[in-house]
């Protein structure tokens, strides 16, 4: 008996969504805006970095 008891424990903590009620989704993030150079130069492409998501790009 002890031992179905642990594995019935086991299996409902492994889970990895809950079964009982949804979990509540992502919410989506967008970032917008101008970028320019010193001398508005516009073949420089220029590399954007957001730390505190850990999120690199380039722009064109």
């Amino acid at each position: 008996m002890r031992i179905l008891f642990l594995f019935i424990l086991k299996l409902l903590l492994s889970c990895t969504s809950n079964p009982f009620w949804d979990d509540p989704g992502t919410v989506d993030l967008f970032l917008s805006g101008n970028i320019s150079t010193e001398n508005n130069n516009m073949n420089v492409p220029i590399s954007v970095y957001l730390g505190t998501f850990d999120i690199y790009t380039r722009t064109d």
